[in-house]
């Protein structure tokens, strides 16, 4: 698990499933992007790729079974507009809750 597994992985999720119209293409695209993030990040330095482990199919998965609740859905719906206002800005995605 990454050290921001947990920030990360419900932010995602949060994001991408807590709109009512939330889609599991947004849990995708969400993570897909914190992925590609996380991996930038990795290649800043030694040692950064082992504690930033992402996998982008369990966040995929964590967000859609958010979606399945209520509060969940409250989370993903604020994780996706976070990371709707982060744009490219690796650095504002990855701070997103």
């Amino acid at each position: 698990m990454p050290i921001r597994w947990p920030a990360q992985l419900v932010c995602a999720l949060a994001a991408a499933a807590c709109a009512s119209q939330s889609s599991p293409q947004e849990c995708k695209d969400v993570c897909r992007r914190e992925a590609v993030c996380v991996e930038l990040e990795a290649e800043r330095g030694p040692g950064a790729e082992e504690q930033n482990r992402f996998d982008q199919s369990e966040c995929v998965a964590a967000c859609t079974a958010l979606q399945r609740d209520p509060r969940g859905k409250e989370l993903v719906a604020r994780h996706v507009e976070c990371a709707a206002k982060a744009g490219d800005d690796c650095e504002a995605l990855l701070a997103c809750d």
